[in-house]
């Protein structure tokens, strides 16, 4: 890797010790991970809402699918940290 895409690598720091989640994303459970990117911890949702999506067939049509997206929820390091249980460096 090189040093840049070292700095833009989210690193695991721990697991969430309680759910938490926002609304229209599945909850993270106790247990699911936290990242640390830059000044934030992050945590990966899926979305509730899945998405119609147009691919290209081919031969010169499209067909639909159903597509579930998973998004980075950012948190303040200091909203975040009380629910973290810390992996030891």
């Amino acid at each position: 890797m090189t040093e840049a895409e070292i700095e833009i690598t989210p690193i695991l720091v721990g697991y969430l010790k309680e759910a938490t989640g926002i609304k229209g994303f599945e909850k993270a459970e106790q247990g699911h991970p936290v990242f640390e990117y830059k000044d934030r911890y992050i945590i990966f949702l899926k979305s509730l809402l899945p998405t119609m999506n147009q691919i290209p067939d081919g031969n010169g049509g499209h067909r639909k699918e159903i597509v579930e997206y998973n998004v980075i929820i950012p948190y303040y390091k200091k909203t975040l940290s009380p629910i973290v249980n810390f992996i030891e460096k």
